[in-house]
């Protein structure tokens, strides 16, 4: 019987229907249930999935133990959904070596400035046959070619403001890096640190984050990039990456 991720990963996922929040939860979800009171790790859980812990209570309830990792101070979990938590860098974390048994994180990798520091610490955790599962920021998807272009040119945060509001980019923006946010960044990654070859499914909802990025008649860009979406079906190129990847058993 495929499981959730297995038949998300052979689909062409444009115009999903699921919100992003509710999609990835589900997937981490389905991947608990394959163990047996498995030892989960939320990396960078800020204040759960989408800021929200309405998802996080999700994962929890089919947790045996489920530990929570974020780097900013001001982040206190609510009590009790965390068996451990500690306010660090993942890398810097005191998880015990062969603990966990999935690890995952929500919009964190697009972050992430030392890939390789970061993997050495994953393969670490992880138990033998563990697996971390991620959702970012598809590198290759015509976001992040904006993105690295806005920051190239020292314009990121002006553009951030007129997209999404002052107040959004003080309280939610971090620095991106995109050093490991396209599949060839992340296959090298996890070969280079002894694991699995990665496995990705990618999606993208209807509105494609149109009406905040292509404001008045920059909007026809947009429908311009969808109708080139429904005749060139390249699912690598949708906006969301989804990553699977997995410590060998022995």
């Amino acid at each position: 019987m495929k499981d959730l991720f297995t038949e998300l990963e052979q689909q062409y996922n444009l115009h999903h229907p699921s919100e992003r929040r509710e999609f990835f939860t589900k997937l981490v979800t389905d991947r608990v249930l394959q163990y047996k009171s498995p030892t989960v790790l939320d990396i960078g859980c800020g204040d759960g999935i989408g800021r929200t812990g309405e998802f996080l209570q999700q994962i929890k309830a089919v947790s045996g133990k489920l530990m929570g990792i974020d780097p900013d101070p001001n982040i206190q979990p609510a009590n009790g959904i965390f068996d451990y938590f500690e306010n660090t860098l993942f890398e810097l974390s005191n998880i015990p070596d062969h603990s966990v048994d999935i690890a995952y994180s929500s919009m964190v990798m697009e972050h992430v400035v030392n890939p390789d520091e970061f993997f050495k610490k994953l393969y670490r955790v992880l138990k033998p046959g563990g697996c971390y599962l991620f959702l970012t920021v598809n590198g290759n998807h015509y976001f992040a070619f904006i993105t690295r272009f806005m920051k190239s040119i020292g314009a990121e945060e002006l553009a951030l403001k007129i997209a999404r509001g002052r107040k959004a980019v003080a309280e939610y923006h971090y620095p991106v890096a995109y050093k490991i946010n396209t599949p060839k960044q992340i296959d090298t990654t996890a070969a280079n640190n002894h694991f699995e070859k990665p496995r990705y499914v990618f999606i993208e909802r209807s509105n494609g984050g149109k009406q905040v990025y292509f404001p008045g008649p920059l909007i026809l860009i947009w429908h311009a990039l969808m109708f080139k979406r429904k005749i060139i079906k390249r699912k690598q190129d949708l906006l969301e990456l989804i990553c699977l990847v997995k410590k060998p058993s022995v």
